[in-house]
């Protein structure tokens, strides 16, 4: 995207926290579902993974709402973000409506439009990261700073490493 001037332990959410887009105001914050852990199924990482993975969804959806930079449900983007095309191009739509980004065509491809980050967007990008980082803080506040390095570190890896 070119820039122009211009926990503890939970259950998985429901349905009723993902999928909001394009709402600035958010005056009653959707509840986190904070089930314990089943112990039986605490022992297997990849599980805990998954349990933790929802609930930080949930928490970072209720962070950026109020931004509008909620989840929702056209071409190197979508495929870098790993976001279907009729989703990406739902996606590109709420954000020109909302005067953060703008298609342009692409100078040698008919066919292609380059997508341009408006002042608008770099405004609420940076607000978005202010309110990321806040959530982060208090959403890893169980671990130290040196725990969440680690975690971190150990996630990347796994994350970049080939099957």
């Amino acid at each position: 995207m070119e820039h122009s001037s211009d926990a503890s332990q939970v259950a998985p959410p429901d349905d009723g926290v993902g999928g909001r887009s394009g709402s600035h105001s958010s005056a009653v914050e959707p509840p986190l579902n904070w089930e314990p852990l089943p112990d039986c199924l605490g022992h297997w990482t990849g599980f805990v993974l998954h349990w933790v993975n929802e609930l930080g969804a949930q928490y970072y959806a209720r962070a950026m709402a109020p931004l509008g930079l909620g989840p929702t449900r056209q071409a190197p983007l979508g495929d870098k973000l790993r976001v279907d095309k009729a989703t990406m191009v739902a996606l590109l739509n709420d954000l020109e409506a909302q005067g953060l980004v703008e298609r342009r065509p692409h100078p040698s491809d008919r066919r292609a439009y380059d997508i341009h980050l408006l002042a608008a967007g770099c405004d609420r990008l940076r607000a978005a990261e202010q309110a990321s980082i806040a959530a982060a803080s208090e959403f890893f506040a169980a671990l130290t700073p040196a725990e969440q390095h680690t975690f971190n570190q150990l996630l990347r890896r796994i994350a970049t490493s080939p099957l």
